[in-house]
């Protein structure tokens, strides 16, 4: 390199740096044999006269001294040590979403090509910890992609793909999207709901741990149901409604931990309890405490059944008799019809002979109608002594539609009404979905909120079996919005 005056000892510092991260010594040019009255051999000391392997050992880190001595008197001698071995992420076999972007289509193609290259050389071993370097050391650029894959080979197979049918692709807006969690009421209760979460994500663990200790301190044994019901088990008023308190509370939890800050939150029937412990209404202790008194409330009142009508409400409201009431109003073809069983099946061939499509919903009593007055007024008294607060995230209501008030969420009375007046879920649609990004804390099996209304931009779906939310995840939350604040490695 010649004569490099003052950079001479900054030069021989990079060369060290570079012989330790390679693990090799490069040899000292020009020198074959050097001079026999240094003594050498009598020394530890050695000339390098050609490429030497310089490997790490375990427990002895590697030294090198660089002497700069230069001819004013600045004179340094630095001894390098190196850094400890990086600790690596075990392959664990979780989804994780991969991000990158670029300032142009190309730079982003570009970016993709040495990911893969990455992938490739790296192996499984650097899997998780690329992605979590991706999603929190990297600048976000305009033009960006996300990838869902469980290993290494799977995301260098996917990058390398020409047609990329699993890459993500979409383009930054210039300031953040809002977030509504939205959480579904009784009728979507399975057994394993949200298994994949387990043990795997420590925020959802944590808190689902929490909401089924308290049941057990209440006597509602949801852990063993939750594990495996046998027959009907959960599909009873008493073990179905904690179950979902406690799934969409922890799920909730999960995405606040990830950084996501919901500017809503909209429950269905038991959804909107759960939504207001989120929201801080009450605390979680009290939260169970009332939806074990709802549950077994709403248990012992008299048995009914209840219908989803594959019409509108206004369709519907005419032709019902008495007896029965309209619970739900979902949508334009969307409602449910409440009350006694045998009503229920003779409105249903009714329906039938009109050419409307009626079927059950799993449920074991008539919930939201004139059968659950009595369950009310038992679930309104379970209130006494429980603090109650102005929600701290706004709560959009299916049971008004509209937001709750501070009022309405300190009124035991306007939780009690909930059990007897029907749900209007039709009437927040539109407020909600003026929300770009909606953020489903989802336990739905069948997918039915996914039948969104005209205009609405983007949904998040949560994995509810064995997988956890990383690909239905990864299209909004990291193509289409501002960069999300990543907590931690996904």
């Amino acid at each position: 390199m010649g004569h490099l005056g003052h950079a001479s000892g900054v030069t021989a510092l990079i060369k060290v740096v570079l012989s330790l991260e390679n693990e090799q010594l490069p040899p000292s040019i020009n020198c074959d044999e050097p001079n026999p009255k240094l003594g050498l051999e009598s020394s530890p000391f050695r000339v390098n006269t050609e490429l030497t392997p310089w490997p790490r050992t375990a427990g002895r880190p590697r030294l090198a001294g660089v002497s700069s001595l230069g001819i004013g008197g600045t004179n340094v001698h630095a001894i390098v040590e190196e850094g400890p071995s990086p600790a690596l992420t075990a392959p664990d076999g979780r989804e994780r979403v991969l991000v990158w972007s670029g300032k142009t289509p190309q730079a982003e193609r570009d970016y993709r090509d040495r990911l893969a290259q990455h992938l490739a050389r790296a192996g499984g071993a650097a899997f998780a910890d690329t992605a979590a370097t991706l999603q929190r050391g990297r600048t976000a650029h305009l033009h960006r992609a996300a990838l869902v894959a469980a290993d290494a080979d799977a995301a260098e197979s996917a990058l390398t793909d020409a047609r990329a049918p699993k890459v993500v692709l979409g383009r930054g807006v210039a300031a953040p999207r809002g977030i509504v969690f939205l959480l579904p009421g009784q009728g979507t209760q399975h057994t394993g709901m949200a298994r994949g979460l387990y043990g795997t994500d420590a925020a959802f663990t944590r808190a689902f741990d929490q909401c089924l200790d308290l049941f057990d301190d209440h006597g509602i044994a949801v852990r063993t149901a939750w594990h495996g019901a046998e027959g009907d088990e959960l599909q009873g008023t008493a073990l179905a409604q904690p179950l979902l308190f406690a799934v969409e509370y922890a799920l909730s939890r999960m995405w606040l931990s990830w950084g996501v800050r919901p500017s809503g939150l909209l429950g269905h029937s038991i959804g909107e309890l759960a939504a207001a412990a989120v929201a801080g209404v009450f605390s979680l202790t009290d939260g169970a405490a009332l939806v074990a008194a709802r549950a077994r409330a709403m248990a012992q009142a008299q048995t009914g059944g209840m219908y989803a009508v594959a019409a509108s409400a206004e369709t519907v409201a005419p032709l019902l008799p008495q007896g029965l009431s309209l619970a739900v109003d979902n949508g334009p073809r969307q409602t449910v019809v409440a009350g006694p069983l045998p009503e229920l099946d003779a409105f249903a061939e009714v329906l039938k002979a009109r050419g409307i499509s009626a079927r059950p919903v799993r449920t074991s009593h008539a919930f939201h109608s004139p059968m659950m007055a009595a369950a009310a007024e038992t679930f309104e008294r379970a209130f006494d002594g429980v603090e109650l607060h102005a929600p701290a995230i706004p709560i959009h209501s299916a049971a008004t539609g509209r937001l709750v008030t501070d009022a309405e969420a300190m009124s035991p009375g306007f939780w009690a009404r909930q059990l007897v007046d029907p749900v209007r879920l039709v009437r927040r649609w539109a407020p909600c979905w003026r929300t770009p990004i909606c953020c489903c804390s989802k336990s739905v099996p069948d997918g039915r909120w996914r039948r969104w209304p005209p205009g609405t931009r983007r949904w998040i779906p949560h994995g509810t079996r064995s997988r956890p939310p990383c690909r239905g995840s990864a299209r909004p939350a990291t193509a289409a919005t501002g960069a999300p604040p990543w907590t931690r490695s996904r």
